[in-house]
């Protein structure tokens, strides 16, 4: 059992030595625990094996089928037993009281790690976000780089967070008031406990729409971005959202439905100036005036 003899407590009981964990005493406060996925588990069978077979010499094991959304707690503890001169360590797991607050914790984790999308206003975001009030995607833009700001994916981060959608293994142990040293399947995972890409709609007040897939790893990628009138605003390399600009080659004769509102001074004319510069000056750009801060972007290929 490796270095079990440094963490544990042993009782004789006849021929029977009971080894219990750290904090496994009466009245002891609750131990560090491990945190077991196991997606086939299902019958009581299930759950029991995983638990003792969970790594580590944690004396608190939850486990969780993820599918079924579904966590038990155990209590886990270990016996050495002589018989006739032969002495083998045996491990048992006994189903423990999971507090309803304290489960809740879980459940409500495991549900958000769970949900494959996300859609919500800019609006919602306006607390966390470097850029505050936007009413467009265009803002959103370096103005002299045509990427996004870094700051958005910042920002989204962490409104993702505030939503639950990204639930850390730091914030279960926290606010359940347990001490969880890992998570996994037989090692440990690491703090996320999302296993499934997470597909994030952003709508903006004119009507534009910026989509993005987190994966797992906490990764962007499969970035598009729509104005007003659902045209596609193009970009170089919709796998590398935090770095790739628009591509400048696609807009020749293309309008685009913005509003300028809340746009910072001079990002405007930046704006138009880089993508004429980008093109190699094959392009030239204007705004077209709509009416109560609506714009069209304008672009055509010099004569």
């Amino acid at each position: 059992m490796g270095n079990l003899g440094s963490c544990i407590r042993l009782f004789q009981l006849g021929s029977l030595v009971l080894i219990l964990g750290p904090g496994s005493a009466s009245g002891a406060a609750e131990a560090e625990s491990w945190w077991q996925f196991c997606e086939p588990c299902h019958t009581d069978a299930d759950f029991r094996t995983a638990a003792i077979e969970a790594p580590g010499v944690y004396s608190i094991i939850y486990v969780t089928n993820r599918d079924t959304e579904i966590t038990r707690k155990f209590s886990r503890f270990y016996f050495r037993e002589d018989r006739f001169g032969d002495t083998s360590v045996m491990i048992e797991v006994a189903p423990v009281e999971f507090p309803p607050m304290q489960k809740q914790v879980f459940d409500t984790a495991v549900q958000g790690a769970n949900e494959g999308s996300a859609e919500f206003q800019r609006d919602a975001m306006n607390g966390v976000m470097p850029a505050g009030d936007l009413d467009s995607v265009l803002g959103e833009f370096e103005a002299d780089r045509l990427t996004l700001n870094t700051g958005f994916f910042f920002g989204l981060r962490q409104h993702l967070k505030d939503e639950n959608f990204l639930p850390t293994l730091t914030e279960v142990s926290f606010e359940a008031g347990v001490q969880i040293a890992g998570t996994g399947v037989h090692r440990g995972e690491g703090q996320g406990i999302r296993r499934t890409e997470l597909n994030i709609t952003v709508t903006y007040d004119d009507g534009t729409v910026l989509r993005v897939v987190q994966m797992p790893d906490g990764t962007f990628t499969e970035l598009e971005i729509r104005d007003a009138d659902g045209t596609i605003l193009p970009v170089e390399n919709p796998t590398k959202p935090l770095t790739t600009p628009i591509a400048t080659e696609f807009l020749d004769g293309r309008e685009y439905s913005v509003s300028q509102r809340n746009l910072a001074p001079g990002f405007v004319d930046t704006f138009l100036e880089t993508i004429e510069a980008r093109s190699g000056g094959l392009l030239i750009c204007e705004w077209k005036i709509l009416g109560a801060g609506n714009t069209q972007l304008l672009c055509r290929r010099v004569s």
